[in-house]
């Protein structure tokens, strides 16, 4: 099924769905979590009003978690674009495998509530980070 991405008002791509939210890892994205503030948990608070707006109940996760998730995928992201730029120099090819599967998994950040994402309690650990204080 081919997802339908929207833009939230800072222009990060992102696609609602029951249960999960889906952030694309964009040039603009990556240049946005890089400004002054806590522009990931901005991005999650618009998020979770733009979920609970289309379907009329809050998304179970809490924004911090949310921002923990998307901020750690998007520098992930960046760090194996890095590596795998620089993959002539990697003493093996295996490793360059690795790098664009690990790609793959930082390209689309799927963010799901407990119930459907079994990975939700790592990023609700790492939340503390992104209080506002």
């Amino acid at each position: 099924m081919a997802r339908s991405w929207q833009k939230t008002a800072g222009g990060a791509d992102y696609v609602l769905e029951d249960r999960v939210v889906r952030v694309l890892t964009t040039p603009r994205l990556i240049e946005g979590l890089r400004a002054e503030g806590n522009p990931a948990l901005d991005l999650a608070e618009e998020l979770k009003a733009l979920y609970a707006a289309r379907f009329g109940r809050p998304l179970d996760i809490t924004a911090e978690s949310l921002a923990s998730e998307i901020d750690i995928h998007v520098r992930a992201n960046v760090f194996f674009r890095r590596a795998l730029k620089r993959s002539g120099r990697l003493p093996a090819k295996p490793l360059k495998g690795l790098l664009k599967k690990m790609l793959v998994h930082t390209d689309v950040i799927d963010c799901g509530e407990k119930a459907v994402d079994n990975n939700r309690f790592v990023f609700d650990i790492l939340s503390f980070l992104y209080r506002r204080r």
